[in-house]
């Protein structure tokens, strides 16, 4: 589970910064920004989710409980993103908006392989007081 944490991470890390950087360099402004000020699905899943992932996998190696919580709450929130923004890439194909071949095929990838993640990671959630209980 660390793995597809740190999967999703640097996704997200290498398409969005693909997207800002390289017309930078070139002295544009991105061209997702079309007529507004800020790239805000951006901002937040570099700012927010991709820290959250990493830190979350790297906490998962170490057996650490806040990783596990951490875990379940990135898998889900990417569960949900990556479901939307799958629906996004089938209604822009639809519209005839050109996409990269990461959005194409990433997000949806990555996200049949988070809710598998996710069924697996809730079908072996436990409440350790009935467990305790249980054993007295």
């Amino acid at each position: 589970m660390a793995v597809f944490l740190f999967a999703v991470g640097l996704f997200l890390l290498v398409m969005w910064l693909g997207l800002i950087v390289r017309p930078l360099v070139q002295g544009q402004a991105p061209q997702a920004l079309e007529s507004t000020t800020t790239l805000v699905i951006q901002v937040l899943d570099l700012g927010i989710i991709m820290p959250v992932a990493f830190l979350s996998g790297i906490l998962l190696l170490r057996r650490a409980p806040l990783g596990y919580l951490l875990a379940s709450t990135v898998l889900i929130k990417f569960f949900t993103m990556g479901t939307a923004v799958s629906a996004m890439v089938v209604g822009q194909l639809l519209a005839g908006v050109s996409m990269s071949i990461g959005e194409i095929v990433g997000f949806p990838v990555l996200t049949l392989i988070g809710i598998g993640m996710t069924v697996v990671l809730l079908r072996n959630v436990s409440d350790a007081a009935t467990l305790r209980a249980a054993r007295v």
